[in-house]
């Protein structure tokens, strides 16, 4: 016949069972208010920023499209291209070349951080707008598109065509 634990041998398990609780629900809270850094609302090279542009182009990022999705530049022209997310979600402006000076600024905080040595990349919220800057040294066509999963397939993309 088995005799059923007594209060004495069930509480000390009840207690470490509690205590374990506890610490995870703490080392969780800890995890999240040391999480990393918001990302820097500029980026790149800031000296573009000191030069005059050669041209300014103004995108607006629709859901899901650009507007213009498409622009012209001179070989070796500095570009200042506003935009403006003007759609209800998240939109990004991304340059599949990596190898293009380029620098940003985003009014507010910037919507996610980008990895280092990568290509033009600016992310907005809904509403938010910044300014990109690029000089293209050599002629051919670029392509831009939306990395948000989904936009670029969806058909959020465009070309600029160097001269």
């Amino acid at each position: 016949m088995t005799v059923p634990p007594s209060v004495g041998t069930i509480f000390p398990m009840t207690a470490r069972c509690l205590a374990l609780l506890l610490a995870t629900f703490a080392a969780v809270a800890l995890l999240a208010c040391t999480s990393t850094p918001a990302a820097s609302p500029e980026g790149g090279d800031p000296a573009l920023f000191a030069i005059e542009p050669d041209l300014r182009v103004e995108i607006a990022m629709h859901d899901i499209r650009f507007e213009p999705s498409t622009f012209e530049v001179d070989r070796g022209a500095l570009v200042a291209i506003a935009l403006e997310n003007a759609g209800e979600i998240l939109h990004d402006f991304t340059l599949e070349r990596t190898d293009i000076a380029h620098g940003y600024r985003i009014e507010g905080e910037a919507a996610h951080h980008h990895a280092e040595g990568g290509g033009p990349h600016v992310a907005l919220r809904a509403g938010q707008r910044g300014e990109l800057r690029m000089r293209f040294d050599e002629p051919g066509e670029y392509v831009f598109y939306c990395d948000v999963t989904g936009h670029r397939r969806g058909g959020m993309t465009g070309i600029i065509t160097v001269r």
